[in-house]
Formats: structure tokens, C-alpha cells, sequence
């Protein structure tokens, strides 16, 4: 003889009562938070006391729209995530169609950017603002001979410094000569920085 399941769950009276109580709150913002150990039948007794709830709220004529939530991340603030509202049985499909969509995506960016026409573009990006950027230097250097100075290039950026003679002038030397020169030099150190 087969033994017929249980309508109830025993040993949960606390329990069943207080999601009872979660539901008759028919306020926003108020929310079920069930917590407890794997396994113990958590997700059968929400779902259960749900679909009661729901058709004794028929019985009495009251219908209620019934949605899925997913809270999704939200990159312009990270710790406020986005929610979004979708049918009835489509969060489960939504995250399994994410999960696919992320599994596609670790598949080909890497084919994308490792592919050969990607690496000759940026090769081509790469040369085109090389040369804009020695076009640049090579305006910049003439322009400064032009006023007896000297670009100087270094990883942190470029230097104007003046010459006398042909060869940079130390920055003691500079400081040697007459405030008239000094500040003839810094105004066309100035141009030059503005060029």
C-alpha cells in the first residue's frame, strides 16, 4: 500500500504561521526572508503556503499579479543593484539565458581580440598614431630651434630647455644670466610649451 504525502508539514507551526503572517501584509516594501538549514524543506513550505494563499484569495474573487524578481548588478553603483520586474516563470529562463550569454562571451572575446584581422588593425591604429605623434615631436623640434631650444623626451614627458651654443643650458647656467635673458627665454619657452 502506497502511503498518501502529507498535506502539512509538521513541526513547522511556527514557521507556516509566520509566513501567514508575511502575507496578509498587504503593504510595499514588506518581504519573506526564510532562513535555515539545506535540505529542510524551506523551498516546499513557502511554495506550498503560497499556492494556498493564492487560491483562498481566488476564492474570495481577490486575483494577484505574480512576477519574478532579479536583482542584476549595477555598474554605475555597484552596491545599489537593479531590479527587474519579468513574468511569472521567466527568471528562470532569464538566468539560465545569462548564464549561456557569459559562456559565449569567455568563448569569443578572447577569439575576438587573439583573431589576426584584430591584431593587424590595431597594428594599423598603433603605426597611424605613431606617426601623428613624430609628426608632432618633429613640429614641436623645429619650432623650438627656431628659438634656440630644445625639446627634450623623456617616459614622463617632454622638457624645453634653452641652448647656448648648440648644447642645453644647465639649469645652474640659467640661472647665471641676467633676469632680461631669463625671462626672454621662459616667454619662448612658454610658446613653445603652447605650440
Amino acid at each position: 500500500s502506497d502511503i498518501a504525502p502529507l498535506k502539512e508539514f509538521i513541526g513547522q507551526d511556527r514557521a507556516i504561521d509566520a509566513i501567514k503572517f508575511g502575507l496578509a501584509v498587504e503593504r510595499s516594501g514588506y518581504n519573506l526572508f526564510l532562513t535555515g538549514l539545506t535540505g529542510t524543506g524551506k523551498a516546499a513550505t513557502i511554495k506550498a503556503s503560497l499556492s494556498k494563499f493564492i487560491e483562498e484569495r481566488k476564492a474570495r474573487g481577490k486575483t494577484y499579479e505574480i512576477h519574478d524578481w532579479c536583482y542584476v548588478y549595477n555598474f554605475a553603483a555597484p552596491d545599489q543593484p537593479r531590479i527587474l520586474k519579468l513574468p511569472q516563470g521567466v527568471g528562470k529562463s532569464f538566468g539560465n539565458q545569462m548564464e549561456d550569454l557569459l559562456r559565449a562571451l569567455k568563448e569569443e572575446i578572447p577569439k575576438t581580440f587573439g583573431s589576426e584581422e584584430y591584431t593587424k588593425k590595431k597594428q594599423e591604429v598603433m603605426e597611424e598614431h605613431q606617426r601623428k605623434y613624430q609628426g608632432a615631436i618633429d613640429a614641436l623640434e623645429k619650432e623650438s630651434a627656431g628659438k634656440n631650444l630644445l625639446v627634450q623626451l623623456s617616459p614622463t614627458g617632454a622638457a624645453v630647455v634653452p641652448l647656448e651654443d648648440g648644447k642645453p643650458l644647465s639649469r645652474e647656467e640659467f640661472l647665471k644670466r641676467p633676469e632680461s635673458v631669463r625671462t626672454e627665454i621662459e616667454s619662448k619657452r612658454l610658446e613653445i610649451m603652447v605650440f
